[in-house]
């Protein structure tokens, strides 16, 4: 079944022989029921852009950091060309906020004892 898999990830399912399009989205529909927090994160079948958006909003809370308050204005996402209206945040944007709560993440976990308090 392993070799199934990686010839469905790797293939490109438009013009694939018939039923490899069944097969590929029923891996998908697969990879999103299994794919519903940080704890499912295995960056192969479930990737941040599979968890739904309160999962992703979860990370930045465990970072410590509000995804709508702190990450976002980060990113310079919800600002248009116009002026600082705020704009939907579609889930894109939310993913792009998770990676970069991570990346804080990591950087914290790396920090000297007392730093991630400061």
């Amino acid at each position: 079944q392993g070799a199934r898999e990686c010839l469905l990830v790797g293939a490109e399912l438009e013009g694939a022989p018939d039923g490899l399009e069944d097969a590929g989205s029923e891996l998908s529909m697969l990879a999103e029921e299994s794919c519903q927090s940080e704890d499912d994160l295995n960056f192969d079948t479930c990737d941040l852009q599979h968890l739904p958006k309160q999962a992703l909003i979860d990370i930045c809370d465990r970072v410590g950091l509000d995804m709508e308050q702190q990450v976002f204005p980060l990113l310079d996402l919800g600002l248009d060309a116009g002026g600082p209206e705020k704009k939907e945040h579609d889930h894109v944007d939310y993913v792009q906020g998770a990676r970069e709560c991570l990346l804080v993440g990591a950087e914290l976990e790396g920090a000297p004892d007392g730093l991630e308090d400061a």
